[in-house]
């Protein structure tokens, strides 16, 4: 993806995580009053979703190797921590 059109996808990834967090917690709540156990829920919830990343992972080529590779952080993220280490005491 270039800059130009990257923004809509980020845009619609945040927008997707915002909607989902709570509907997340929400099943999760009610597995948990179903299964009696918070914890299992909780667990159920979490191998669920590590498998959904993991098949997203495989489609889209990306791997933990070509992740680690990065060495600097995006930079949209490092923008903002430049004000942090230039403060003045």
């Amino acid at each position: 993806m270039t800059a130009n059109n990257a923004a809509p996808a980020f845009a619609a990834i945040m927008l997707l995580t915002g909607v989902g967090i709570p509907i997340l917690a929400a099943l999760n709540g009610g597995l948990g009053t179903r299964l009696g156990s918070p914890l299992a829920a909780s667990m159920i919830l979490f191998g669920l979703a590590f498998l959904i990343a993991t098949a997203g992972a495989l489609m889209t080529g990306r791997s933990a190797r070509s992740v680690s590779r990065r060495t600097s952080p995006p930079n949209s993220t490092s923008a903002g921590c430049s004000s942090l280490s230039t403060s003045s005491r």
